[in-house]
């Protein structure tokens, strides 16, 4: 989700299930478009601790960005139990299939009607009609995954446009998918850890594996004063987050959870059913405190679209890092894609996107923006046009073009793209048959 400005999205990772529902739990496992089992359906053979020394499983999905922010800093508690905990000694399920290792297809669900400043009406209604449209044909052009963001402010569009919540779609996106993975943001000070796990462990009943969480230290005070969320600043903020992360593990794993901590309190509280597989949860963040969390406590590590050969020493740190804890990596980066027939086809949409002068309610906010920033003119109109920096992936141009960009991070040791577009199911439709469907 969006995180504090220059931090990183506090996410740990835990991916098992109880043996005892091995036999109450006989799902059909979906397939993917390379014909392996899908991404989000439960892999019923490997314990954590064996997924976690093995270098080629994979572990972990999604991530969330800001509209200028990186992803808030999570706290560093070495002495709280990690997520990779394996309660009582029972061997755990993973949530995450043993699929080949190659690059995963994910999109952002497009809640807040868009991802362009500049552009009032991208003909994408934040509506349940063009979302449960765009959700069944996303998995026809093969995409695996799809991130729901939470923000109850359309920061965007604007603060009077609306913006979806994504714990109320997600059961109507899981209900007209078959293998998509949901990828859920949450921010701890607006969701009890209890009542997030209920709602947890009901999804999966609706969409067996295919739940995972992104964990977000929330960022936007005036947000939290118009909805009498708390608010917490700085290191408060992480250790909210730790601690709520804490209480999350033990109710989707103890049959009766007692907790006396410094801002959470259950006693005896008992959270049935358990799901068939654990959330995975995501992390990302760029400060030596979110990285050693992230190594200690992730299973994937999720950036912005830096360079290819700035991503690849990214990967390179976190992997050895990973190593130090007896874990094997998976790496995202998140972008905005244009995809034309022609070079100059896709400039020439590049320009429309970064036209501010078109809107000049949309002009006059990005001065600010730039002014605010201190950035240079144009890395600021490219930061401000599109949400979530996602020019800097740099996927625009030909099918080729993109395609080679994207086989560069494959190189740089990223699995997994979180992707947006506009207008979104014609561009992703497009995305689907020239760039998916000719992957290998």
């Amino acid at each position: 989700m969006v995180g504090a400005r220059d931090g990183c999205n506090e996410t740990g990772v835990v991916e098992s299930v109880r043996q005892r529902r091995d036999e109450s739990h006989q799902h059909p496992v979906p397939h993917d478009r390379r014909g392996e089992r899908a991404v989000g359906a439960p892999h019923r053979e490997a314990s954590v601790g064996q997924l976690h020394r093995d270098p080629e499983g994979v572990h972990g999905r999604s991530f969330e960005a800001g509209v200028d922010a990186e992803l808030a800093q999570p706290v560093d508690d070495p002495t709280g139990p990690s997520l990779f905990h394996e309660v009582d000694n029972v061997q755990r399920r993973s949530a995450v299939p043993a699929y080949p290792r190659g690059m995963r297809f994910g999109y952002w669900m497009p809640v807040f009607g868009g991802w362009l400043r500049n552009v009032r009406d991208e003909q994408m209604r934040a509506d349940w009609p063009y979302l449960r449209a765009l959700a069944v044909e996303s998995e026809q052009a093969g995409f695996d995954l799809t991130l729901l963001a939470e923000l109850n402010l359309n920061d965007i569009k604007g603060h009077a446009a609306p913006a979806l919540d994504a714990w109320t779609l997600a059961p109507a996106v899981a209900a007209v998918t078959e293998r998509l993975e949901l990828m859920l943001a949450v921010r701890p000070n607006y969701h009890s850890p209890a009542l997030t796990a209920k709602a947890i462990s009901t999804l999966d009943v609706i969409a067996p594996g295919r739940v995972s969480l992104n964990v977000v230290s929330s960022w936007w005070k005036d947000e939290a004063a118009q909805y009498g969320a708390p608010f917490d600043v700085h290191d408060a903020r992480y250790e909210r987050t730790d601690e709520w992360l804490q209480v999350l593990q033990r109710l989707l794993t103890e049959p009766v959870v007692t907790h006396h901590g410094a801002l959470y309190d259950l006693q005896g509280c008992v959270l049935e059913p358990k799901p068939s597989a654990l959330p995975t949860v995501y992390m990302g963040g760029e400060s030596p405190k979110a990285k050693d969390v992230i190594a200690r406590r992730g299973t994937a590590y999720v950036m912005h679209g830096d360079p290819p050969d700035v991503i690849a020493g990214k990967v390179r740190d976190m992997r050895a890092a990973a190593a130090e804890h007896g874990k094997a990596f998976t790496f995202g980066v998140s972008g905005y894609v244009i995809v034309r027939d022609t070079e100059e086809q896709a400039q020439a949409e590049l320009a429309r996107v970064l036209d501010v002068q078109a809107d000049p309610a949309a002009y006059a906010s990005y001065r600010d923006f730039v002014e605010g920033s201190q950035l240079e003119s144009q890395v600021g109109l490219e930061e401000y046009s599109v949400s979530n920096r996602g020019l800097r992936a740099g996927l625009v141009g030909t099918p080729a073009q993109v395609t080679a960009r994207l086989r560069a991070y494959e190189q740089a040791g990223v699995d997994l793209v979180l992707l947006q577009f506009s207008p979104q199911r014609e561009e992703m439709a497009r995305f689907g048959e020239q760039v998916i469907g000719a992957w290998s």
